[in-house]
């Protein structure tokens, strides 16, 4: 048998052209796609069928890399490739104006959604009471919160809220981080890790675990600004460094 036509699958559409012979005499299609408004190369899964004359058709999966821009993120602005490879990986799309926004500040529910995608976007079972009571089912980023909560990375203010759309403090991400990571078996402080974060102060541990594994450096005057708000670019370096620099997964350094 040879092939007579090759089919393109994508966005719930399929694109066909005719297998043909070209002048060089190489044989090929030329399959030309139309994908949905508003979507990027690389955004959806695409599937290729090439079908014979005789006989079965053969499906096989098109990997294409993620088109990714940024319009306020050119090349050389601080934390460029944490933020195109935090893009790649799935883990932010951006703003629908083609933004990233690099210095705005990260809100709680956006980090739970972050690290959620980072773990696989697991399936979250609904739970028989709401944890927070500013989180209702249809929220942006519910299953993400409740998925946080659920695995202990969170735990709400004492008011009984989560405030999701709360910048997250820099004290508060490294305490996410630390628990996503599985909350390692370290010591606490018995020094300062940084001069503005005592021994003794809230998340000092958490601080001092993210230092050791380099995931933060803080400022060059030696301080870590643990009530500052963590900013988008910032938070992609975090995530890079506890990625691909540290290999730290979810969960992996539990126990350890």
């Amino acid at each position: 048998p040879r092939i007579e036509s090759v089919t393109v699958a994508v966005g719930g559409k399929k694109f066909t052209a005719p297998y043909t012979q070209g002048s060089d005499g190489t044989w090929g299609a030329v399959v030309q796609v139309a994908l949905p408004a508003g979507t990027r190369v690389g955004e959806l899964p695409m599937t290729v069928t090439a079908t014979p004359d005789t006989g079965t058709s053969v499906t096989g999966t098109l990997e294409i890399p993620r088109d990714i821009t940024f319009s306020d993120v050119p090349k050389g602005t601080m934390y460029y490739e944490e933020i195109m490879w935090l893009a790649g990986e799935g883990v932010t799309t951006g703003w629908p104006d083609g933004t990233f926004r690099p210095v705005s500040p990260v809100n709680r529910d956006a980090m739970a959604a972050y690290l959620y995608r980072m773990a696989g976007s697991p399936k979250v079972s609904a739970p028989r009471s709401q944890p927070f009571r500013d989180v209702k089912p249809g929220m942006e980023h519910y299953d993400a919160i409740i998925w946080a909560y659920q695995q202990g990375i969170t735990k709400g203010y004492a008011d009984g809220t989560f405030r999701p759309t709360q910048p997250i403090a820099r004290d508060a991400m490294a305490a996410f981080i630390y628990r996503y990571a599985g909350s390692p078996a370290v010591a606490k402080p018995t020094r300062a890790p940084f001069r503005d974060v005592p021994a003794g102060s809230q998340f000092a541990r958490e601080i001092a675990w993210l230092k050791s594994e380099g995931i933060t450096t803080g400022w060059p005057d030696g301080a870590y600004r643990p009530l500052s708000a963590m900013n988008r670019d910032a938070m992609a370096a975090f995530l890079f460094r506890l990625k691909t620099e540290q290999s730290i997964t979810y969960l992996s350094e539990k126990n350890g």
